[in-house]
């Protein structure tokens, strides 16, 4: 569970940066968006390892997030 904690803290952190530095209209985004996905990805892959409610529901967002990171780079 030690990295599955881990994955979800550094996971929610780079999405509320990301969130915040959308805000500000910036536009030299496109790295930190990526980047955003390929973590998003990374802790859906080791949440989805666990059974917990709180893991599934995790994963689950992980996977909407890196959706809109996609749409959010094609728009």
């Amino acid at each position: 569970m030690k990295n599955c904690i881990r994955s979800s803290k550094v996971c929610a952190e780079v999405c509320s940066s990301l969130a915040q530095i959308l805000a500000t209209s910036y536009t030299n985004v496109q790295g930190l968006i990526d980047y955003c996905k390929q973590v998003c990805i990374a802790c859906a892959d080791e949440c989805s390892n666990h059974e917990h409610q709180h893991c599934q529901q995790c994963a689950k967002a992980c996977r909407e997030c890196a959706v809109a990171c996609d749409e959010f780079s094609s728009s």
